[in-house]
């Protein structure tokens, strides 16, 4: 039934649980599983706008920089998971938008359940500027797994 599985993980605890899930699931159906951790570069660089005010450690290279470090210590912490399971697993990073990340993958590899842990924003900051979760329900055409 499900035999491409693409876990989204930015290395949070609600993606920690749901990288449990995914290699449940994978274990039961015998699925391949793609770990993913996307990695958002700001769309602000303040470095153009106030180059003086601007401590080295936000340096745009510095920032990118520690964008893919978080990315491999999430794939890493993921892995963990994948491995005590005994459950094959690839891993990719890209940088991107997450929502836009997944969902593009997710139509060109051509999987058959995207995993995912669910942050819940709520109130006012859910309300402007949304969830990577709920942009990927709208956005991917296949089903999604929403762990909490």
């Amino acid at each position: 039934m499900f035999n491409r599985i693409l876990l989204a993980t930015d290395g949070s605890e609600g993606a920690l649980k749901a990288a449990r899930a995914a290699a449940e699931i994978a274990g039961r159906f015998g699925s391949s599983v793609t770990l993913l951790s996307v990695g958002q570069i700001p769309v602000i660089n303040l470095f153009n706008y106030y180059p003086s005010m601007i401590e080295p450690e936000v340096l745009p290279e510095n920032i990118e920089k520690r964008i893919i470090e978080h990315a491999q210590t999430a794939l890493r912490e993921t892995s963990k998971v994948f491995e005590e399971a005994q459950i094959p697993f690839d891993t990719r990073f890209e940088l991107g938008h997450p929502a836009d990340t997944i969902c593009e993958i997710s139509g060109t590899g051509k999987y058959d359940l995207i995993i995912m842990g669910s942050r819940g924003l709520s109130g006012l900051k859910g309300l402007l500027i949304g969830s990577v979760s709920t942009r990927v329900i709208h956005q991917c055409h296949c089903p999604i797994l929403l762990i909490k």
